[in-house]
């Protein structure tokens, strides 16, 4: 049997760790091979969240994918028309002025507190609290149809 020291070692030799301008020169690459048509979109999103330390290993890193779409009503999506995208200028926060407001009287509430610096989002979806939260509202409500009894109605 292996020791644990023995396996350790030997799988050490396979791992890469990069530096800042490593991962900045690697980012680049990226890029430029993107540019070339060489890496997909998803390829290249994937690689830029391996280089961000967001896996699939870990729910509270889990990758992030952009919101790209603002049409989710329409049956067709003419893909060719760019209406059907959202303004990637902004923040998705940011696309409609009611939540833009409350996102900036938030964020300039918070000024004041010198014990946490002020912030515009307080949560992300991929964390594992809101990810399991959803999926079993979706498993409870939606697939075994219990949601009368898990919410007491």
């Amino acid at each position: 049997m292996v020791s644990f020291s023995t396996a350790l070692s030997s799988a050490a030799r396979h791992i890469t760790i990069l530096d800042r301008k490593r991962k900045a020169e690697a980012v680049l690459r990226l890029q430029a091979a993107w540019q070339r048509w060489e890496l997909t979109n998803f390829d290249y999103l994937m690689h830029l969240n391996m280089l961000a330390g967001r896996t699939h290993n870990d729910l509270n890193a889990y990758p992030t994918m952009p919101w790209v779409l603002s049409d989710y009503k329409s049956q067709e999506l003419d893909l060719s028309d760019p209406r059907v995208y959202r303004d990637l200028h902004k923040p998705v926060g940011a696309l409609e002025p009611r939540r833009l407001e409350f996102f900036v009287e938030r964020y300039n509430g918070m000024r004041g507190d010198p014990h946490m610096p002020p912030f515009h989002y307080g949560s992300h979806y991929s964390s594992a609290g809101v990810f399991w939260g959803v999926w079993c509202v979706w498993v409870w409500c939606g697939v075994w149809g219990l949601c009368g009894w898990l919410c007491g109605s």
